[in-house]
């Protein structure tokens, strides 16, 4: 169970990190194509489970898109944690896949919470622990970050043994 694995996936332009340890399922980004995404949500059996905790680290399309992915109906994924820097930004398709967030809280209790206060305490740090012992830092973007690159979020992850992986 303390056994940490992460994985970065290949979605050509973009990012997609998928994280687990213990019972815990971190996914940071989601690339630019849901059907890419799609692939690797059923060759990690992720559908008909919960996902802990998903970061978008920031709002380019090839870094957000696919995660419009996670929350089709179909999928049956929980999402417990969804953490962003919630700056606006004009994308229709970012608009999409923030109202999905939306209405997964009404609807599900998922929790939405800006990486510019990650812990909703205002520290610019919060830090979870995952199943296996593992720790996510979720550390806030610059608060005058200049373009979305910027203001992105950094993430540190500790393995459960602190000096096997950071």
């Amino acid at each position: 169970g303390r056994e940490l694995i992460v994985r970065v996936l290949d979605v050509g332009q973009g990012d997609v990190i998928y994280i687990r340890n213990g019972t815990s399922k971190v996914l940071i980004d989601g690339g630019p194509q849901e059907a890419t995404l799609g692939r690797y949500l059923d060759s990690l059996r992720l559908n008909n489970t919960t996902i802990d905790v998903v970061i978008l680290t920031h709002q380019h399309i090839d870094h957000y898109n696919g995660l419009r992915e996670l929350f089709k109906t179909r999928r049956h994924i929980h999402v417990r944690y969804f953490f962003e820097n919630k700056d606006p930004a004009p994308a229709v398709t970012l608009a999409q896949l923030r109202d999905s967030v939306l209405s997964r809280m009404d609807r599900d209790g998922l929790i939405y919470r800006d990486t510019d206060d990650p812990c909703s305490d205002g520290q610019p740090i919060c830090t979870i622990t995952m199943g296996g012992g593992a720790k996510l830092h979720i550390l806030a973007p610059k608060p005058d970050g200049d373009g979305a690159n910027n203001r992105s979020a950094a993430i540190k992850l500790i393995g459960p043994d602190s000096a096997s992986f950071t």
